[in-house]
């Protein structure tokens, strides 16, 4: 993935909405996938396409055998970069942006245990990636593009089998010592044999090699016969850590270590006395503070996170000044619960900052490894029992619009029936007998509109039923069990003994009469409970199938704030018939249990993230390759259409191509039907203590709250006057 905007990110979760944020160690692994999908989530390509100033890579500067030398790169030959070599400053900065204060930020978490983000052990320490940078970096307001931040040019050939990065010479780690290209290939192999066991997959089969051509040039040479079209981009947004303090401190990429890597970042951690809180100071001596990318960039003295163990507990924090920024996901709670003293008086500022991204891809994903959810049908039925309407009107205050596409509010969702690019994509893959016929003439699978008002919707129920009646889950009579014959034995046992007890004691014995009734109930019992297992016959109102198996779903999660949304989900699912439950669990089992190797769950909260330049992150989320080893395919998506499709859609030579294909494979992922999608916003909510600025215009692709806002230090002065914060 290409890095966030700017070197550290600094942007808000793109409004990850009611309650679910991922976790900070997600997101540092997300942050590792590093280059798998590098043009993807940063802005429009098309404000660059229709800006006269923007500049093709360099031209003049291509040989005879055709290498590109220049200043940045594009997904696709011949598309315009909209920076020039020369720009002075990132269009949506304030270059002269005051340097200074701090920005505290909550951490949703049971603490942390690990500054290794790119290991699946441990907790990571929120930030703990944010002081590694990356070759190239792209910005908040283009898609598709890629500048040399660490480097001063890059070359590459036509058909990009290979890439040279020339660095800069006056990079510098944090602790003073000079970036090589030694620190660059140390990295790209530490991470090719000690990453995550899905990245390494990708990474081997992509990337033969990487060798230094000087102390500051380094070559990245590609495999033969794969889609090389963004792999220049990919190895440029490696992350960069020093080979020299990983070796003295005998660090270990796979393992947990509250040991940081030294990176060259412009944020340096701080050494922590417990996992409850983890600051981050500004480098002074920063590399790239004066630089082009760095002016108006990385404001603050101190970016710090506080952990909380519950949601409510960080709001209260908020509240009580233990922290200054703030993302409200919870729609009920931006509607009623910011109308506290510091909101009133003015000390707090609330603003809903306009979004252009993509929905996140939040969704409840089933565990495709499970027999159960194999079936399209059963899965179909169990989304059609989630009432998007009545809980967006009850629970939601009308403020999110539901997610159908995996590439929802963006313009490579596929819509109506497939035109006929389309169709040529599709049409083999259904004359294979992998796809049905119908995907060639309907428009993609839509989840359904239910009625808003009732939790219920009575059509959808009809329709659920008979699906899951067609896949042989039927409300039937319960089966024949040891458990009854145990308990008639039990019960029985204890009657005939209590019998015999009174008959003992003699006539005279007070309590005989009181003894007898109770053996007599005891009899009864288990003469009842002999009767069910003898003769079976007897519903609860549950589904199972012909071998009497009741059909159970488990919701796992580990934010209390769904308690309240998955509730009536569950009553409407059992309402079905299903034995539906929802299991609240802490962060540290929640990652056991939805990780390799466990995989322990039926039905869980996550993201299915995509870029606006698909590449090859599709095959950590939705190939087959990685489906038992990945963090990320946490469905275990195992579908040769699926598997086709991306290789399609990783080969598109030009933006065109990249539209169409996308679209079709946008529509075989839903057909799939393994998630039930959630919701999404197209406003991120923000609330914060009055002293913190931002430019007017913000760009479209990323809010910025921790690369491009600064403090008002007058306004900081005043708070601390009050003593507003503590």
């Amino acid at each position: 993935m290409k890095a966030q905007p700017g070197a550290n990110g600094g942007r808000i979760a793109a409004a990850q909405p009611e309650g679910r944020g991922l976790a900070p160690g997600l997101w540092s692994s997300l942050a590792l996938t590093a280059g798998l999908g590098l043009a993807g989530l940063l802005a429009s390509a098309l404000q660059a396409q229709d800006n006269p100033e923007a500049s093709a890579p360099d031209e003049a500067a291509e040989t005879a055998d055709q290498i590109t030398i220049s200043h940045g790169i594009t997904t696709f030959n011949g598309d315009p970069l909209a920076l020039a070599a020369d720009f002075p400053h990132l269009p949506y900065v304030n270059p002269d942006a005051p340097k200074g204060g701090e920005i505290s930020l909550p951490a949703v978490l049971a603490g942390f245990d690990s500054m290794n983000p790119y290991s699946v052990q441990g907790r990571a320490a929120q930030g703990s990636s944010s002081m590694l940078e990356t070759i190239l970096t792209g910005t908040a307001d283009e898609i598709g593009v890629s500048y040399c931040f660490m480097c001063t040019t890059l070359e590459y050939p036509a058909d990009r089998s290979w890439v040279i990065f020339n660095l800069r010479e006056d990079i510098r780690f944090s602790d003073g010592t000079p970036l090589t290209a030694d620190d660059v290939i140390f990295s790209y192999e530490i991470l090719r044999d000690k990453g995550l066991s899905d990245f390494r997959q990708v990474l081997g089969q992509l990337f033969t090699g990487a060798e230094a051509l000087g102390p500051y040039r380094v070559k990245f040479s590609f495999a033969e016969g794969v889609p090389t079209r963004d792999l220049p981009e990919m190895a440029g947004g490696l992350p960069v850590l020093s080979k020299a303090h990983y070796l003295a401190n005998d660090l270990d990429l796979a393992e947990s270590s509250m040991t940081p890597f030294l990176g060259s970042g412009p944020y340096v951690p701080q050494p922590v006395s417990g996992a409850t809180s983890i600051r981050y100071l500004r480098n002074p001596d920063y590399w790239a503070q004066d630089l082009p990318f760095g002016r108006g960039m990385n404001n603050y003295d101190v970016i710090r996170y506080e952990y909380f163990a519950e949601a409510n507990t960080a709001f209260e924090a908020f509240k009580g000044g233990i922290y200054t920024f703030r993302q409200e996901n919870v729609a009920r709670q931006w509607a009623q619960n910011y109308t506290f003293p510091a909101v009133q008086n003015g000390l707090i500022r609330l603003e809903e900052l306009e979004l252009g991204t993509k929905a996140n891809g939040q969704s409840w994903v089933f565990n495709l490894r499970r027999p159960a959810w194999q079936d399209a049908r059963v899965r179909e039925a169990v989304g059609l029992m989630f009432n998007f309407e009545w809980s967006n009107r009850a629970l939601f205050y009308g403020a999110y619009n539901r997610i159908d596409s995996f590439w929802e509010n963006s313009w490579l969702a596929a819509e109506g029936p497939p035109g006929p690019q389309e169709r040529a994509l599709l049409q083999p893959l259904v004359d294979d007998g992998l796809l049905p016929a119908t995907i060639l003439t309907d428009p993609p699978f839509h989840q359904p509109v239910s009625s808003a008002d009732r939790q219920i919707d009575r059509t959808n129920r009809i329709r659920a039923a008979a699906l899951l009646d067609e896949a042989g889950w039927q409300v039937r009579p319960q089966p024949p069990g040891p458990r009854m014959a145990l308990g008639f034995a039990l019960t029985a046992a204890l009657g005939l003994g209590l019998i015999g007890g009174g008959l003992v004691m003699g006539p005279r014995f007070e309590g005989r009469r009181q003894l007898s009734t109770l053996a007599l109930l005891l009899l009864s019992g288990g003469f009842f409970l002999w009767a069910r297992a003898e003769v079976p016959g007897a519903e609860d109102g549950f589904r199972r199938n012909a071998q009497g198996e009741l059909l159970r779903l488990e919701f796992l999660d580990d934010n209390p704030s769904f308690e309240r949304i998955i509730a009536p989900y569950v009553e409407n699912l059992r309402s079905l018939g299903i034995d539906a439950w929802l299991n609240s669990i802490d962060s540290a089992q929640y990652e056991v249990r939805t990780r390799n190797p466990d995989y322990d769950f039926d039905v869980t909260g996550s993201f299915t993230p995509t870029s606006y330049v698909p590449s090859s992150e599709l095959k950590q989320y939705f190939g087959s390759e990685t489906a038992d080893i990945s963090v990320f395919n946490i469905a275990g998506l195992k579908s040769p259409a699926v598997d086709r499709m991306i290789e399609i859609t990783l080969a598109a030579a030009s933006r065109e191509e990249m539209t169409i294909a996308t679209h079709a494979l946008d529509r075989v992922l839903r057909a799939e039907r393994f998630r039930v999608p959630m919701w999404f916003s197209r406003k991120a909510r923000v609330a914060y203590y009055d002293m913190y600025e931002h430019p007017a215009r913000l760009p479209p692709y990323g809010t910025g709250e921790l690369s491009w806002w600064w403090i008002n230090a007058e306004k900081a002065a005043a708070f601390r006057v009050r003593r507003a914060l503590q």
